[in-house]
């Protein structure tokens, strides 16, 4: 047990002075604790079937997954990457037929009189 720095010797001392009596014991109580004990039936422990069930209802599920997902996907993809190349090739066709509004500084540019109809009108 450690030992109290002298700061607590005092509180020490007088929780030492008012402490109450400890209470008799029962001196039966040992044997009705183990009569209590004896008394619960013993049952056969019926885990086995649950313990590997559930780990293989896990692995059934995602060896299931894992089984649909290439099965499913491909198309998908396949469409994803069409789109993207798409949009891409949207892209740069935009860039190059707008490169010479970009490259010269022209007043008459069609982004220009763009500009100049939206503004009459606001």
């Amino acid at each position: 047990m450690t030992k109290f720095s002298d700061d607590d010797e005092d509180l020490v001392n007088f929780l030492r002075q008012n402490r109450p009596p400890v209470p008799p014991s029962d001196p039966q109580l040992a044997q009705r604790i183990l009569s209590q004990v004896q008394a619960i039936p013993i049952q056969k422990k019926q885990h086995s079937l649950r313990f590997w069930l559930v780990p293989f209802l896990v692995f059934a599920g995602s060896f299931t997954i894992l089984l649909n997902e290439p099965l499913t996907t491909p198309e998908q993809q396949i469409a994803d990457t069409q789109n993207k190349f798409q949009e891409l090739n949207n892209l740069e066709k935009f860039m190059e037929d707008n490169w010479h509004t970009v490259v010269t500084d022209s007043a008459h540019s069609d982004t220009f009189q763009m500009t100049e109809v939206s503004n009459q009108y606001q």
